[in-house]
């Protein structure tokens, strides 16, 4: 479903924006894989601790930006997963955060 897909990725880059209140860069990056591609959307934003990033697919993660739900993740996984897809959260604070999604073909 394009119009569910789009939604997914505008989250991913309004995460990306928010993450990044004094600016930083968004990459985002398309490559085929085994039987399917990949899209990653990389941020140098304020990054998630550890575990931040274990609950951010599940809906559990306590947003830490202000008028946010902390659901936007898990909306994109609950996406790329009806998709057949798979999504891996990498984040370090202070550094950023990558946003792998892989999508079989």
């Amino acid at each position: 479903d394009a119009t569910q897909l789009s939604q997914a990725f505008l989250n991913l880059i309004l995460n990306a924006a928010q993450a990044m209140p004094r600016g930083g860069s968004l990459r985002i990056r398309t490559a085929a894989v085994d039987g399917g591609m990949e899209v990653t959307f990389a941020d140098t934003g304020t990054g998630l601790t550890e575990e931040q990033r274990a609950r951010a697919l599940t809906g559990m993660l306590s947003t830490t930006k202000e008028g946010g739900g902390g659901l936007g993740l898990a909306i994109v996984a609950k996406v790329v997963e009806a998709h057949g897809g798979q999504v891996d959260v990498q984040s370090e604070p202070g550094e950023g955060t990558e946003v792998e999604l892989r999508f079989p073909i």
